[in-house]
């Protein structure tokens, strides 16, 4: 009787282990991006003087997975460094030893009674490896959920489309300052998040390739750049610079938790305090967490320093504000007299990070085949 109810579970769990027909995300996309300076601007163009240079709200940073990694195990060693004064000590000041008894197990000894002592049989162990069998296969089957990978996560080199192209590019004397790639599920109302760029020379904390990017979907593909080229002046330069106040950097905050789903964490604060305003998100006057709390505007622009605004000798600016319709797998070309932007996109079927497993008919443990 043991053995037809552990049969009928085994065929049971069997039955819960076979492969579930995966239907794989939709609208992911692989992309891949490459910004270079030109070396001379031959057109005649001149800069704009009236620009408007500001991040976008919904901004995200590609994520760096080893640097993250790194950065997440070095705070594991810290926490594990630091001591709290404030925790209760491991060990109690007082040590209570507790005696140790010496006891017989009935099952191998004689009793009082001298009875025959108890053996366990073949048969004795047979019976218990078919009922501990039983109350294995009655215990419920996890159901399988799939795990797909992060979005926004910068690729390695080697499965990149246009490492030839950017080759080519600097043995043609172009200065490729940027090209990475990275996959996401594209937003189904086209909400897409803007990618934020900071690439090559470098004037204290500027770059001379600043501002976002985004890849999104409405009925067709489109990307949309909104980039200025900084164009520094060097010490021993004639040429006027310009004073401008240019928006302030993001800031990026990793968030570091074990969890499958970290994401960088991008706070946007306005530029002066005195941009809140009464409709602003970060003032609530309907919540009760900010009643106690009430935020004086006035004296909040009253003592704001306007003199230690930073300012920045730059010689030009030149803002890169383009929107195009994509075609999957066909390189693009963005053509401006600062700045070019090579990219293309094509779409990506992710594959799930824990494999189902079935039980064959031998009963081998082995990945199902997602080919």
């Amino acid at each position: 009787m043991l053995a037809t109810v552990a049969a009928s579970n085994f065929a049971s769990a069997q039955e819960n282990q076979l492969p579930i027909p995966l239907v794989p995300p939709e609208n992911w996309y692989q992309v891949e991006i490459i910004l270079f300076t030109q070396p001379d601007n031959l057109s005649g163009e001149i800069p704009p003087l009236d620009h408007k240079l500001e991040y976008p709200k919904n901004l995200l940073a590609l994520i760096d997975a080893e640097a993250r990694s790194h950065q997440f195990t070095l705070s594991q060693i810290q926490a594990a460094l630091l001591l709290d004064p404030e925790a209760e000590p491991l060990l109690t000041k007082v040590l209570v030893w507790i005696p140790i008894v010496e006891m017989e197990d009935p099952a191998i000894t004689l009793n009082v009674s001298n009875q025959e002592p108890t053996t366990l049989t073949g048969e004795t162990e047979t019976e218990i490896e078919i009922e501990m069998q039983i109350v294995e296969d009655s215990l419920p089957v996890e159901p399988y959920i799939p795990e797909y990978e992060e979005s926004f996560i910068i690729l390695e080199a080697k499965v990149r489309d246009l490492n030839d192209s950017a080759r080519a590019l600097d043995r043609r004397n172009y200065n490729v300052v940027f090209h990475e790639a990275w996959r996401f599920e594209a937003d189904a109302a086209g909400e897409d998040p803007w990618i934020h760029i900071s690439a090559g020379k470098r004037l204290d904390d500027r770059s001379e390739i600043e501002g976002s990017l985004r890849f999104y979907k409405s009925r067709f593909l489109h990307v949309e750049t909104d980039l200025w080229r900084l164009k520094f002046v060097n010490e021993n330069s004639l040429v006027d610079t310009l004073t401008v106040k240019l928006p302030d950097n993001p800031n990026f905050q990793l968030i570091i938790e074990d969890s499958p789903k970290q994401q960088w964490e991008i706070p946007i604060l306005p530029e002066y305090p005195s941009d809140l305003n009464a409709e602003s998100e970060l003032v609530n006057s309907n919540s009760a967490a900010y009643g106690e709390e009430a935020i004086d505007l006035g004296l909040l622009e009253d003592e704001h320093d306007h003199g230690a605004i930073k300012q920045y000798s730059i010689a030009e600016i030149w803002p890169i504000k383009q929107s195009k319709r994509m075609e999957e797998n066909s390189v693009y070309y963005l053509d401006h007299p600062e700045l070019g932007v090579m990219l293309t996109i094509k779409t990506y079927k992710p594959e799930p990070l824990n494999p189902q497993v079935i039980i064959d008919d031998e009963g081998v443990i082995e990945p199902e085949n997602q080919d």
